[in-house]
C-alpha cells in the first residue's frame, strides 16, 4: 500500500490542473479515489460532480464547511467569537486596501 500524499492546488473552475496533476504523479494508486476540501463553496460545498468528472475517480468531499456549522450550532459563544474575527479582518483588510490605492497611485505617479 502505497502512503497517501498531500496535494494543494487552487480553484479549478477556470483552469483545471487537477487532472494533469494527478497524472503527473509517478506511483501514486486513485483506484481509492481522492478526497476533497471545498469548504470555500461553503453552501455549494457538496457540488463536486463536476470535479469527479475532471478527475475520473471516486472522490471524498470532507465537508468541513458542513462540519463547521454544526459546530458552531452547538457552541454559539464560537460562532460569536468567529463572527467577531471575520468582521475585525474585513474591517483590517478594507484599511489595507485604502492605503495601498494611494500607495499604488504614488508608484503610477512616478
Amino acid at each position: 500500500m502505497s502512503k497517501p500524499r498531500i496535494i494543494f492546488l487552487g480553484p479549478q473552475r477556470r483552469q483545471p490542473n487537477l487532472s494533469a496533476t494527478l497524472n503527473a504523479l509517478q506511483g501514486v494508486e486513485l483506484q481509492r479515489g481522492i478526497a476533497v476540501v471545498s469548504a470555500g463553496w461553503e453552501e455549494r460545498e457538496l457540488e463536486h460532480e463536476e470535479l469527479q468528472s475532471h478527475v475520473g475517480v471516486p472522490v471524498r468531499n470532507l465537508e468541513v464547511h458542513g462540519r463547521v456549522e454544526e459546530i458552531y450550532v452547538r457552541d454559539p459563544n464560537l460562532r460569536e467569537g468567529m463572527r467577531w474575527r471575520h468582521d475585525r479582518l474585513k474591517t483590517l483588510q478594507e484599511l489595507y486596501r485604502l492605503r495601498l490605492e494611494h500607495a499604488l497611485a504614488a508608484a503610477r505617479a512616478l
